[in-house]
């Protein structure tokens, strides 16, 4: 709970986290004299924390301790709160994909093939299977090292890649790749480097695509029959899988009509809103957004991808309820940026979950918000094509740098 100076006091690093996780602020209280503890204090805080909380009015009335929740005002657990803290902590721990990876899972998004195939490829690049060294990397006590060929970690690139079951495979397959090209590539660049390859050569009904895919399905099919059923796992078992796999995404696209482009909007994982007239992912000019504080805040925003306006920044300060509010502000300054400019393709990067959440919602019930949001998305009609993007918080440092500024200092970029 933060009761001092408004921030939790910091432990002395001679001290357990266990018991310290349960320590009471009754513990450190001398009740029949209403004075500190002196001693235990010093001992289990640093000094500066000790010294402040020596210097607090111990409570005149007594009262019951409780657990506090650092993400309501009030201290208390709703569930609501909780879930915007895993959604949040879900937004800024996922794996960050570059723009190109982006372009990559979209496109196997849209394709007319197996869903749990297109699971299967998100899980590849976000590195979410259970192969050995991320069972050890989650806490599982086990050994490492590929039990087919015995000459590496078993990782995702050596499953699907170097592992000696995937080399023949992939050497001897229709595709005849060589695994070993571009050997220091990793996992995701090396599937990517393909999927974009086999997608602009061949367009949407093209059989490699599917091929390069369905090898890798059954690369990890196999692996799994090997290692959970002792199944040999030799490439003939990946090619009979192939094929079996060929024929199940035959029955499965035969009686379908669905057109690629009308297919899901986006895979697992991406926070995204699209405001502009055409519901798109825009790639070109970039606007990044950051707030400081509320109350008296700053919010400011940075072209960081443009040959004609790149390096252009705007800020404003004033008065924001809340960090999200302030972030709203920073959209709309960069929507009226833009627009004053004539611009009619833009995508706004912010690192607030939160914004995008308030952006998704078909009616905004927090009216000390509503009305910015309101003017956000009537901004965003302007534009042909307008995307708001969740991003991690070091990608709009350039724009923290005018917030912070504009926060500090109380003026105004133009």
């Amino acid at each position: 709970m933060p009761w001092v100076g408004g921030k939790i006091p910091e432990v002395r690093s001679n001290q357990t986290i266990g018991p310290s996780s349960k320590w009471r602020v009754s513990e450190f209280i001398y009740r029949d004299s209403s004075s500190w503890k002196a001693n235990l204090v010093r001992e289990r805080f640093v000094w500066k924390d000790a010294w402040s909380i020596l210097a607090m009015e111990v409570p005149k009335e007594e009262g019951e301790d409780y657990r506090y929740w650092n993400f309501t005002k009030s201290g208390r657990f709703s569930v609501s709160s909780g879930y915007d803290y895993l959604f949040n902590k879900y937004a800024v721990d996922s794996r960050t994909l570059d723009d190109h990876d982006l372009v990559a899972l979209r496109l196997i998004w849209k394709l007319n093939i197996l869903p749990k195939w297109k699971y299967f490829v998100w899980k590849i690049f976000y590195d979410g299977l259970a192969v050995k060294v991320n069972l050890v990397r989650r806490g599982l006590n086990c050994d490492t090292m590929c039990n087919y060929c015995g000459l590496g970690e078993e990782d995702l690139q050596h499953v699907l890649r170097f592992c000696s079951v995937a080399e023949l495979s992939w050497n001897t397959s229709s595709l005849r790749i060589n695994p070993f090209e571009n050997e220091s590539w990793p996992l995701r660049k090396w599937l990517r480097s393909y999927i974009l390859l086999y997608h602009s050569e061949d367009g949407w009904n093209g059989g490699r695509l599917q091929n390069f895919i369905a090898l890798l399905w059954s690369l990890w099919k196999v692996r799994n029959a090997r290692v959970f059923r002792g199944e040999g796992g030799h490439p003939g078992a990946v090619f009979a899988m192939l094929e079996n796999q060929l024929q199940e995404v035959g029955t499965f696209t035969s009686g379908r009509e669905e057109s690629p482009i009308g297919g899901p909007r986006e895979p697992p994982g991406y926070h995204m809103v699209h405001i502009g007239r055409e519901k798109a992912f825009h790639n070109g000019l970039e606007c990044d957004l950051a707030c400081q504080k509320s109350g008296k805040a700053g919010w400011g925003m940075a072209i960081s991808s443009n040959l004609l306006f790149e390096g252009e920044t705007a800020g404003d300060h004033g008065r924001a309820v809340s960090s999200v509010h302030a972030e709203a502000k920073a959209c709309l300054l960069a929507l009226t940026w833009a627009s004053n400019r004539q611009i009619s393709q833009l995508r706004v990067n912010t690192d607030s979950a939160a914004l995008i959440s308030y952006l998704h919602m078909g009616k905004v019930s927090d009216i000390s918000i509503v009305g910015t949001i309101g003017d956000i998305k009537a901004m965003g009609c302007r534009f042909r094509q307008c995307t708001i993007l969740k991003v991690p918080r070091q990608e709009v440092d350039k724009a923290d740098n005018v917030a912070r500024r504009c926060s500090i200092l109380g003026y105004s970029i133009p």
